[in-house]
């Protein structure tokens, strides 16, 4: 069984939004995003846009998520360039933006 990127990401950022942060700590979780994502990335620009992407998709369905509209079993599909859905590790980066960004644009609504 295939699960969207909901069923996946939306419970960890949940999970980091509803346990894990704090305003404080989003310089700290900054720092272990640059750790997490493969050097070559963090200036490339079509990644960030990438990432931006998830998050522009991702955000207002955790937001239905909480206002009980939806579920994380409701389906989101992202794309992804192909030119970079067979580099090994890009999907988890973006991932690794989503779980860091994703709280902290949550808290500031």
């Amino acid at each position: 069984m295939t699960q969207s990127v909901v069923e996946v990401a939306g419970p960890i950022v949940w999970d980091a939004l509803t346990k894990a942060y704090t305003p404080q700590k989003a310089p700290q979780m900054g720092q272990s995003l640059a750790g997490k994502i493969a050097p070559e990335r963090l200036r490339d620009k079509d990644f960030w846009s990438s990432a931006f992407s998830a998050l522009e998709t991702i955000v207002p369905h955790l937001i239905d998520v909480a206002a009980g509209k939806k579920s994380f079993s409701d389906g989101v599909t992202l794309d992804i360039p192909p030119q970079y859905a067979q580099q090994k590790g890009w999907f988890d980066d973006v991932m690794s933006v989503v779980q860091v960004a994703a709280p902290i644009i949550l808290a500031a609504l």
